[in-house]
């Protein structure tokens, strides 16, 4: 009887779709409401995630690193590697200002001011 082998790739998508489906479980929301917050029509596409079927786009990973729980966040690292904390502590929002606020140093107020009203960090 032959066995299925697992191709290296599928491996890695299947580890990575795990720990995604971890972290979806450990953050508030049914798993229905977290996969249509990154943009999924149902929670059946997560699940083909989490087979390694399909890998999300880098704007899912991105909307899943903003999901923000209790002062701490999902540790984009540690999902793609295994390594480090599952959750990392959230950038308070005040130092997100003062890093843009810095970054922007001579630029017009009005701009500065769109770009964290962007961020969701307006000081207005």
């Amino acid at each position: 009887m032959r066995t299925k082998k697992t191709s290296p790739d599928r491996a890695i998508a299947s580890d990575i779709g795990n720990r995604i489906v971890d972290m979806l479980d450990e953050l508030p929301g049914s798993l229905k409401a977290e996969s249509e917050l990154l943009g999924y029509k149902s929670p059946s596409t997560i699940y083909a995630v989490r087979d390694g079927n399909t890998l999300p786009d880098i704007v899912k990973l991105w909307k899943l690193a903003g999901r923000e729980s209790l002062g701490r966040r999902p540790n984009i690292d540690w999902i793609v590697t295994g390594k480090g904390e599952r959750m990392i502590t959230a950038c308070a929002r005040s130092d997100l200002e003062n890093n843009v606020r810095r970054k922007l140093i001579g630029q017009p107020q009005d701009k500065l001011e769109a770009i964290l009203t962007l961020l969701g960090n307006s000081s207005t």
